[in-house]
């Protein structure tokens, strides 16, 4: 069961107690006793409420997260839902589901090569849970789909261009590859093609095989995680605060200046 299930059922119980209490007939109950009972009862209830919020929270906040990211299509929510999680949070578009000791989260298209609005939403969205969760991911999965080889590549560097800077925390995850006819050809091929990318290792996902060889992968790659800070300073995704931005209209200025 979910936190925001948890809430929900809280929430009901709450309502269900005070309904229960103000039916008491007063000949039993004074409506004045009545009014302290429910009063009593709503802030004790959302006082459980907010300390499970809390706690349910802390632990979310501190489970290992594996991030799937890449464009639409090429099989995260797939790859998330063979792998049998269990839904334990939402987080705007981002869903983090548990697998174990691990937080496997299922993250929004990152294209940020659409139009204007598209492209600062997909950042704003990142960014937020970027900094919520800076202290507990602990890899990246850049998704991608089993097909032609330059399809592929160009598929994950138009992804790789905006996290280089985590370049030692990813992992490139290729989906359908049950497709493959020669498994041992390709899977060759595919280490030597993408080798030049520089990344962590890449794990083949075949779904006609049983999901738990793939978990103990992840696990593996939980284990072997340096578990740093995950710091977007210096990337598109750094927060710009209004001193920040006043120091880059002055350097445009300057720069404006110098021209004239």
């Amino acid at each position: 069961m979910n936190l925001k299930v948890k809430l929900i059922l809280g929430i009901i119980l709450i309502i269900f107690c005070v309904i229960a209490i103000a039916f008491i007939p007063s000949v039993t109950l004074s409506n004045s006793l009545k009014a302290i009972i429910i009063t009593i009862s709503i802030v004790l209830g959302l006082c459980f409420l907010f300390q499970l919020y809390y706690q349910e929270s802390q632990e979310i906040q501190q489970k290992s997260k594996i991030l799937l990211i890449g464009p639409a299509g090429v099989g995260k929510t797939k790859t998330y839902n063979y792998l049998k999680c269990k839904t334990i949070m939402n987080f705007n578009r981002f869903q983090l589901g548990e697998i174990g000791n691990i937080c496997l989260v299922d993250t929004p298209t990152m294209d940020l090569d659409c139009g204007i609005d598209e492209r600062e939403d997909a950042i704003s969205q990142f960014q937020q849970f970027f900094v919520n969760f800076k202290t507990s991911i602990s890899a990246i999965m850049m998704v991608v789909n089993f097909e032609r080889t330059d399809l592929m590549k160009q598929k994950l560097l138009r992804t790789l261009k905006y996290l280089k800077k985590f370049q030692d925390m990813i992992y490139i995850l290729i989906t359908d590859f049950h497709l493959s006819e020669d498994h041992e050809g390709d899977k060759s091929q595919l280490q030597q093609s993408l080798k030049f990318l520089n990344l962590k290792g890449i794990i083949f996902l075949n779904q006609e095989e049983n999901e738990k060889l793939m978990i103990e992968e992840l696990n593996a790659i939980e284990r072997k995680s340096s578990h740093q800070v995950f710091d977007i300073n210096d990337t598109i995704f750094a927060v710009i605060d209004d001193k920040m931005n006043a120091s880059l209209m002055d350097q445009i200025n300057l720069k404006i200046m110098s021209m004239k």
